[in-house]
Parts: structure tokens; sequence; C-alpha cells
């Protein structure tokens, strides 16, 4: 009886620590992949709220929309409840001695000491169960002190983790008009050298990469921001960096070398291209299975679609009055081969999260569906 006795305190001591030790590294150190308990319960979350909304057909978007804000409630309650029933090990052998109830009988069951530990957690001072001993009033203190830190701490990383999605949405949604609404990288780039003049452009592409890069470090310190999924994919971190991947791939092959050839080993295309591809690759890494991406060749049926694809994109950098590649056959090789850098990353993101490639790489889905048909 005397082992079992101090067995429940012991089991208790852990729980909390691993509970409290959670909070820190998710909110506090606050790195993606080193939670205890909080990324992996968000990853079984999101598959169950995959699985149910399935069967829901053209209303699974908006279902899927509601899965990030379900992850962060049941994350915090689950932080809550624990931390609680880790103190309630540590309190239920001491009911009745250590610690008693101010008025009336000391309950001595399991609840009484759920009670105990989630009054001097929520509401300390405020209960009927009272420490008797100093190592209890110093347990009382410590979970006081623990419960208003836990409230600060969960009520600052929840307004965090909103700031830093509307900022990802916002990026998103600049991505999204800089194309004219389309998706097309290739309308972003003509938009920007209107006249074959990336004077300005060059310093708008400068800052996108700076805010990918933020983005990057946003998913890095609250990982739960991967699982905000909204109906319109072009609030999506696939489509926002299809869209910069495959802009700084045809600036790279489509465009005049001779012309804008400082365009594609500048600064400012190098580190979008480079924080687009760090920020799938560690989301994929980070939340997705391991080996998922499809790394063989691409099929000759993929590889036709970015030849066409490529095609277009020409067309419309040279009707905007852009110096375009002479050497077709050497610039679409050259695409072809950056393409295949990215897109396997995009092919396995896009579908996790609950969107279909054609929703996702619109040029590519248009090209497609122009190829004549056997």
């Amino acid at each position: 009886m005397d082992a079992l006795r101090w067995l429940e305190p012991v089991a208790g001591a852990l729980v909390v620590a691993s509970i409290l030790l959670d909070i820190f590294l998710t909110v506090l150190y606050a790195r993606m992949g080193y939670s205890i308990f909080a990324d992996r319960l968000a990853r079984y979350i999101w598959k169950g709220v995959c699985l149910v909304t399935t069967p829901l057909g053209s209303r699974r978007p908006l279902a899927l929309s509601f899965g990030g804000p379900l992850i962060v409630v049941f994350i915090v309650a689950f932080w809550v409840a624990v931390l609680i029933l880790g103190q309630a090990l540590i309190f239920h052998p001491a009911l009745g001695t250590a610690v008693t109830a101010s008025n009336g009988a000391t309950p001595r069951g399991f609840a009484g000491a759920v009670f105990a530990a989630g009054s001097s957690t929520v509401m300390p001072g405020s209960s009927t169960i009272q420490p008797n001993t100093s190592g209890f009033r110093i347990l009382f203190l410590f979970n006081a002190v623990t419960g208003l830190s836990i409230l600060t701490l969960t009520v600052t990383y929840i307004v965090e983790i909103y700031n830093a999605l509307h900022d990802r949405n916002t990026l998103a949604l600049k991505f999204f008009l800089l194309t004219r609404q389309t998706g097309d990288a290739a309308e972003l780039i003509a938009g920007l050298g209107s006249g074959g003049d990336f004077s300005a452009g060059y310093s708008m592409i400068a800052e996108a990469a700076a805010e990918v890069i933020a983005l990057k470090e946003s998913h890095n310190f609250y990982p739960v921001l991967f699982y905000f999924r909204f109906r319109a994919p072009y609030y999506s971190v696939s489509m926002m960096s299809t869209i910069a991947l495959d802009a700084a791939s045809l600036i790279a092959s489509a465009l005049d070398e001779h012309r804008y050839g400082w365009m594609a080993e500048s600064a400012a295309v190098v580190a979008l291209r480079e924080a687009a591809f760090l920020l799938i690759g560690t989301l994929q890494e980070t939340f997705l299975p391991r080996n998922s991406i499809d790394r063989h060749r691409p099929d000759s049926r993929r590889i036709e679609t970015w030849r066409r694809r490529y095609s277009n994109a020409l067309l419309r950098l040279g009707k905007a009055g852009l110096d375009v590649s002479l050497d077709h056959a050497c610039g679409v090789e050259k695409y072809i081969a950056l393409r295949r850098e990215w897109d396997p990353y995009i092919r396995t993101l896009a579908p996790a999260m609950g969107f279909h490639l054609e929703e996702i790489d619109t040029a590519a889905a248009n090209a497609s569906a122009a190829a004549p048909r056997a």
C-alpha cells in the first residue's frame, strides 16, 4: 500500500512535467517538430477531419476549413485536461490528511482530487479544498502560478497564430492578384516587367522574397499554421509556392538571356526561389509521411504538359513586350529541369491539404486541358 501511495504522486509529477515541457517547446521554444504531444495531436486530428469530411463532396472544402481552429482548441484543452489529471494524481493520496475540505467531510475519491487540482489551477483561493501542510501549500501556490502563466501564454499564442495567419493570407492573396487572379506565374512576370522594364518589378520581387522568408519562419514558430486551410485555393501555401517557384523557373528559362540574364541570378529571384522551396520542403518533411515525395522521373504525359505550359508562357511574355528566349529547345529543357526539382513537393503537399492539383497549378492544368486528345 505504501508503494501504491507513492506511485500516484510520482506518476502525476511526471505527467505534469511532460505537459509543461510540451507547452514550453510549443509556445516558448517555438521550433517546428520539437513538441512532445502538440504536433502529434494536431496530425491525428487533421487525419480525422480529412477522413470524416471525405463523404461530404462539394461541402468538404468548407468542413476542412474548420480543421485548423479545431486543432488549436483541442491542443489547449488537452494541455489543461492532462495537467489537471497529473495534479489530481498528486492530490489523491493526500485527501483527508494533507488536503482537506474547509467545510464538511473531505471527498476522498478521484473526482474530489480532480476538483482540488482544477480549482487550485483555474480558480485559486475560491475552493473549499485547502492544504494543511507546507508542502501542499507550496504545491497550491505552484498550481496557481502555473495556471495563470498557461492562461497568459495560451491567449498570446492564439493571438500570434492569427496574426501570422493574417500575414500568410495577405501574402497569398498578393501573389494571386499579381497573376491577374489566374494563378499563372507568366501573368505575374508580364505584369512586373511590362514593356520589358523590370526596374519597378524587381523591387516587388525582392519584397515578395522577404515576405516568403518571413512566412517560412512563421510556420517554424507556429507549426499549427500548416492546418489552417481555407476554401479558396489561392490562400493555400501550395498555390502561393507554385506561383513563386514557377515564376523563378520562367525567369531563368523563358526570358532572353542577353537582356535579362542578370535577373535569374539576382539576389531577389534566388531568395524567392530558395525561400519557397525551403518552405514547401520543410512542411513536407515535418507534417507528411516520410518518403511521400514521388522522386521517380515524371512520365511523358506530365513532361509534355510542362512543354505546352512553357510555350504558353512564352506567348504571354512576348505579348507583354518582353524579349523571350530565342532557343526554344534549350529553354524548355531548362524549364523542365528546374520544374523537376520542386513539382514533386507540390504534388504531395496540395492533396494533403485537400486540394486538387488542377486548383493549385492552374497554368499546367490549362495546358493539359488544351492538349489534343488521341
